[in-house]
């Protein structure tokens, strides 16, 4: 009896990590293509600057203008040393994909863990 609740925990690790790895491979491969984006005329949606939300909405909102001041890891997805020419900037924009794609996983099992553990309150 015994061996057949091991059987059924395998299989659902097994599982888990067959889902883990595709959501892997997806992630890689939407990272490879972030730098289609380089070869898109106008600004990407969601990425807009303090300017242009001034622009589109009439005003300017305050926690974007906090968040604004302190200014982002890779601005405009560049690294320093790989600007200019579309095969750096391709890298500098792939190797910011990577990063962010990793630091949001970090924080997502970060939650996950202390949810787990009961530190998170619901």
């Amino acid at each position: 009896m015994q061996e057949k609740g091991n059987s059924s925990e395998s299989n659902s690790c097994e599982k888990n990590k067959m889902i883990f790895r595709k959501g892997l491979v997806w992630l890689a491969i939407l990272a490879i293509l972030t730098p289609l984006g380089i070869l898109a005329k106008g600004t990407a949606w969601g990425e807009w600057g303090l300017e242009q939300i001034r622009e589109m909405i009439g005003f300017e909102p305050s926690g974007m203008a906090r968040i604004g001041e302190k200014g982002a890891p890779f601005p405009d997805y560049t690294l320093p040393g790989l600007t200019g020419g579309f095969a750096r900037e391709s890298i500098a924009t792939i190797l910011s994909a990577v990063v962010g794609a990793a630091a949001t996983a970090a924080a997502v099992w970060g939650a996950t863990k202390a949810a787990k553990h009961g530190k998170v309150s619901r």
